[in-house]
């Protein structure tokens, strides 16, 4: 064994604006064969270095690729595009999508719908819309977590904001 493999030599080269390359590297990888795997590579690709605009054309090449039934994940990483493009109106429908399409996933959709919504200056709307999430004008909306836990100690009191919210959990 030993060495580095395809992608992680994709990243490195990607580290150092070698794009061109990286993709070509990608394209070997994968057989020489533009299959949805490879446009979803693609896509991620360039999604890690900020390239949002053309993250998405390549997750539209691999959603087209897969044909009639769309990988649920693709679904995802198109709506993430376009928010992270700063278009939170053409998000939105894109994060409703996913959660009409994925059961599992209809929380993550509400608060992300939410989210846009604040971010495109809809706050009325996204605080009536979805009550379950946090909304603030202030700043990042949050998903509502009950304020006692389930199996509370005898000396329980309440959480601290700071130590429960993490900026990853989302």
């Amino acid at each position: 064994g030993g060495g580095f493999g395809p992608n992680t030599i994709a990243f490195l080269l990607g580290l150092v604006d070698k794009h061109k390359e990286a993709e070509a590297l990608i394209l070997r990888k994968h057989h020489r064969r533009k299959s949805t795997k490879y446009w979803t590579t693609i896509g991620d690709h360039r999604m890690r270095f900020g390239k949002y605009a053309e993250a998405e054309v390549a997750y539209k090449r691999a959603a087209k690729k897969a044909g009639r039934w769309i990988p649920h994940e693709l679904s995802r990483k198109i709506a993430w595009t376009v928010f992270n493009q700063g278009d939170a109106e053409r998000s939105i429908e894109l994060f409703e999508g996913v959660g009409r399409r994925e059961s599992k996933r209809r929380k993550w959709s509400a608060y992300w719908v939410a989210r846009a919504l604040q971010e495109a200056g809809r706050l009325e709307e996204a605080k009536a819309k979805y009550p379950s999430v946090e909304v603030s004008e202030y700043g990042r909306c949050r998903e509502h977590r009950p304020t006692v836990p389930l199996n509370a100690p005898s000396d329980f009191d309440h959480y601290d904001a700071g130590e429960y919210w993490g900026e990853n959990d989302y």
